[in-house]
């Protein structure tokens, strides 16, 4: 999934590719034992997405939203990350039921990995359990020179998307629907060697920031 915003528009190509991976998954996930210590053990996982970022990931957030357009209990996430390349990068997919058939594929120990956020409805955790599921990946973009230094920390809520960096600059971000990330406003902030961001809202379109490193910064972020 590289170059600009990508929309996936091909439903059955997209299908076929997340089916070939689970048919090489197991009923039950596949556990190996890692240098035989116990307690130590290895998941497969259920896809992989290759040069995302062109080094090391210091960064990853993941938010979900209910999608307003999609069937009844399904949702939507959104997955940022931010890395040494100074790029941030964005990928959107959504999960939603299916009926029984030969496409439903995806089992609810796939959704599983997803039933810990916090936004999550209790009763789709219930349902879970014994409903299938689909996923698909719908856009993703990348902003190459997010930063002018290595990326350190970025947080969404699905609608605005916060990174900050070693070039001590908090950039604030408008994600939009189709994934398309809009710098809206920066902040120059006073921690040194910031390693890790948090945000959270206070009202609509008004949130606090929390910045950590050598010592910790808190600022407000507001948008009109």
């Amino acid at each position: 999934m590289n170059g600009a915003s990508t929309e996936v528009s091909d439903a059955e190509s997209c299908t076929r590719v997340c089916s070939q991976a689970v048919d090489n998954m197991p009923h039950e996930p596949e556990v190996n034992s890692v240098d035989s210590l116990p307690g130590i053990c290895e998941i497969r996982p259920f896809q992989v997405f290759n040069n995302v970022h062109q080094s090391g990931v210091n960064s990853l957030h993941i938010s979900d939203t209910q999608d307003n357009q999609s069937s009844e209990n399904g949702f939507v996430f959104s997955v940022i990350s931010g890395g040494d390349d100074q790029a941030l990068h964005c990928l959107k997919f959504d999960l939603s039921p299916l009926s029984k058939g030969k496409d439903s594929y995806v089992t609810s120990n796939l959704i599983n990995l997803f039933t810990s956020s916090e936004n999550m409805e209790n009763n789709c955790c219930r349902q879970s359990q014994t409903n299938k599921y689909r996923i698909r990946f719908l856009y993703n973009d990348r902003i190459t020179s997010a930063h002018s230094s290595a990326i350190k920390g970025v947080w969404t809520d699905g609608t605005w998307v916060f990174s900050t960096g070693l070039d001590q600059r908090i950039r604030c971000w408008l994600l939009q629907d189709n994934c398309i990330l809009t710098e809206q406003a920066y902040l120059i902030i006073s921690v040194p060697e910031p390693e890790a961001l948090h945000a959270r809202a206070c009202g609509r379109n008004h949130y606090e920031i929390a910045v950590a490193g050598r010592g910790m910064q808190m600022v407000e972020f507001s948008a009109s």
